[in-house]
């Protein structure tokens, strides 16, 4: 899955009330899975195929560098997320505590 998983789960359960934590694990877990998993492979062949169809075996060429190019934008993606997500963090968490944040 990625080297994000771990934060990701844990942030997921410092952000959720006790009682919700089963349920916004489950869904994290969900998403992950069903997009990762299952459409991201999905659009690949889907690509490969549509492409190949036009450049014939050159199509994997650029199948290839469509994926590398995506995988670079969404690593950038995340950094950035990651980034603003840090000043928001203690927020969060002062509010599932009901402290005042500011």
């Amino acid at each position: 899955m990625g080297p994000s998983v771990p934060g990701m789960h844990v942030a997921t359960q410092a952000l959720a009330w006790p009682r919700m934590r089963a349920l916004a694990s489950t869904v994290t877990l969900l998403v992950l899975s069903v997009i990762g998993s299952g459409l991201g492979p999905f659009a690949v062949v889907v690509m490969n195929d549509l492409l190949a169809d036009r450049l014939g075996e050159e199509g994997v060429r650029y199948t290839v560098s469509i994926v590398a190019l995506t995988s670079l934008w969404s690593g950038f993606h995340y950094l950035m997320h990651y980034l603003m997500s840090a000043r928001t963090m203690t927020r969060g968490l002062a509010l599932r505590d009901g402290r005042d944040s500011r």
